[in-house]
């Protein structure tokens, strides 16, 4: 028959106690704070932004390329709910960003992780001027209970941006 639950949580508890034997007890900040530490390492490294006018430029040069300022794209997530962000993105080759710059606060880093899945989704190249996109969210955001979201939006919009690298003229 079945093993009691208290005979079976007593022979858990003793293989415990026998795999710890040896071992240094770390606390659980420490432990979180490794890992994060070994996540962020791990990311790709966002390529080098462009300057405002290669961002400008590119966006007028190639057909359903959308050019917008940063900190406007940002205000103007603030007036549409999020389910409607695929429809803002649909049909579009490319977008254009300039002056690019840190999220304000949580909540406008949670709307720009949901544009991130969108254009992901649609495979939209992304082409930026001011700050990498490494350097989006602050090491509080980085650090918190959204991180995992956060940690995905960067190394989306990092692949993203690669695949922006033929928007630009190379001259």
């Amino acid at each position: 028959g079945a093993v009691p639950a208290r005979v079976h949580a007593r022979g858990v508890v003793v293989e415990l106690r026998e795999v710890a034997e040896g071992h240094t007890l770390v606390g659980v900040r420490a432990v979180r704070h490794l890992l994060l530490g070994v996540r962020r390492r791990g990311l790709p490294q966002a390529p080098a932004p462009y300057s405002e006018e290669q961002v400008t430029k590119a966006a007028y040069a190639n057909e359903g390329a959308s050019l917008d300022d940063f900190p406007q794209l940002l205000d103007h997530l603030a007036r549409v709910h999020p389910s409607r962000y695929g429809a803002l993105t649909d049909g579009l080759k490319a977008v254009c960003l300039t002056d690019v710059r840190p999220v304000p606060d949580q909540s406008t880093a949670l709307r720009l992780v949901v544009l991130a899945d969108r254009l992901y989704d649609r495979e939209v190249p992304v082409l930026a001027s001011g700050l990498p996109f490494d350097q989006l969210f602050s090491e509080e955001m980085l650090n918190g209970g959204y991180r995992k979201k956060y940690f995905r939006a960067i190394s989306r919009l990092t692949a993203l941006a690669r695949d922006a690298k033929g928007l630009v003229d190379p001259a």
